[in-house]
């Protein structure tokens, strides 16, 4: 589902000089700052960024360790320096559904500051979008898929059936549903190296009819499988037939 919402991210920091430093006119102190990143609710308040499953800190090339990786909340760092900098904040949300970066800048003007940044954030996820109810008020065209599976079987009960019928009738589903010009364009638009999924009630409303009322039509297919069952024994007779020519009489009131 290619829906978005924009979502409010804010960076917090902080920074304090090391006190009981001696310093020389040329020199910069050196300091302590912590910077982390936070969620804002649709009220505006803060909240723990639930929606992000891990966040990469690119701090400057002259850190020992410039790339800081959190893999659960809070994602905060702190740090010692006494420069400046430009850094690059790269987060990943829940789920695979995508990842995001913020430029960011840490100065020393104010001894706390924070700085918003505002995100688009994909609904195409069930877990994703479940966070996000939990803070917005998702527009009524931003149903999860797992929500939009249900109310479909719930209208059409006839797909639970799918698990009750015979293997050949679903091999000719699947046939159907293989040769449908939409789903042959989904699948063709998915990259070829991730695996495809399609659930049944994700099918175009014209193929789910279709399939339909196939499978309300069994009596047509009992009718063909007769009559390729009797085009079958009319083989064998005259196999037989043939037999009988090379061995013992051949007897038509036996069959």
């Amino acid at each position: 589902m290619d829906k978005s919402i924009e979502v409010t991210l804010r960076v917090k920091t902080q920074q304090v000089i090391v006190p009981g430093q001696k310093v020389e006119e040329d020199e910069l102190p050196l300091r302590r700052w912590q910077m982390e990143l936070i969620m804002l609710d649709a009220k505006a308040n803060e909240v723990e960024p639930t929606i992000i499953s891990k966040c990469i800190y690119h701090l400057h090339p002259s850190f020992k360790k410039p790339r800081r990786r959190l893999d659960s909340l809070p994602f905060l760092i702190k740090e010692t320096g006494w420069g400046e900098f430009n850094l690059h904040i790269e987060c990943f949300f829940i789920d695979n559904a995508g990842k995001f970066s913020i430029e960011h800048d840490l100065t020393f003007d104010d001894n706390a500051y924070a700085i918003d940044y505002t995100v688009n954030v994909p609904c195409g996820s069930s877990p994703l979008n479940s966070e996000l109810s939990k803070y917005f008020n998702l527009p009524r065209k931003i149903v999860n898929q797992q929500e939009q599976m249900s109310l479909r079987i719930t209208d059409l009960p006839w797909i639970k059936t799918l698990a009750l019928i015979d293997e050949d009738v679903m091999t000719d589903v699947v046939q159907m549903i293989l040769s449908d010009s939409a789903v042959q364009k989904a699948v063709e638009m998915h990259p070829r190296r991730d695996q495809f999924f399609m659930f049944i009630t994700q099918l175009p409303d014209e193929l789910l009819m279709r399939i339909q009322e196939f499978l309300k039509s069994p009596n047509d297919r009992t009718g063909e499988q007769k009559a390729t069952n009797l085009s079958s024994d009319v083989t064998n007779i005259s196999a037989l037939k043939a037999e009988s020519v090379k061995g013992e009489p051949f007897d038509e009131e036996v069959l």
